[in-house]
């Protein structure tokens, strides 16, 4: 899946809000070629997770992807904030990265919290 397929999936769940999600880690403010390759790649593994969230059928496996999703904002978040302290990234840009993180986790655990509403309960006699 390229990366403006993930971007339009991403889009798609979450509004025009995150439209850029991916594309805010690869823009140039990290002048450290290590770090802003690290920061894509979470940000782009963060994306497919929560596509596969989005097409898996499998309830089981759909709450794995968004669990997925939750770590991979996680690093993310740490990343951002690695940056900020090697004077990588600006105030501002963590703000708004941090920001559109915050609005993934809760979208994600709205998801998570209406998938487990909707799985059958187990039967405590079986």
């Amino acid at each position: 899946m390229d990366e403006s397929t993930l971007a339009s999936r991403v889009e798609r769940y979450l509004g025009s809000d995150i439209a850029t999600f991916v594309h805010l880690t690869s823009r140039g403010w990290s002048q450290d070629p290590e770090l802003r390759s690290e920061l894509r790649r979470t940000s782009l593994r963060l994306a497919a997770a929560f596509a596969r969230a989005d097409d898996e059928v499998n309830p089981d496996r759909q709450l794995d992807a968004l669990d997925e999703t939750r770590g991979f904002a996680d690093e993310l978040e740490a990343l951002v904030v690695v940056a900020m302290r090697v004077g990588v990234a600006d105030a501002t840009q963590v703000e708004e990265l941090t920001r559109r993180l915050g609005h993934l986790r809760q979208c994600v655990q709205r998801r998570l919290s209406r998938n487990l509403a909707e799985m059958p309960e187990l039967d405590d006699e079986a």
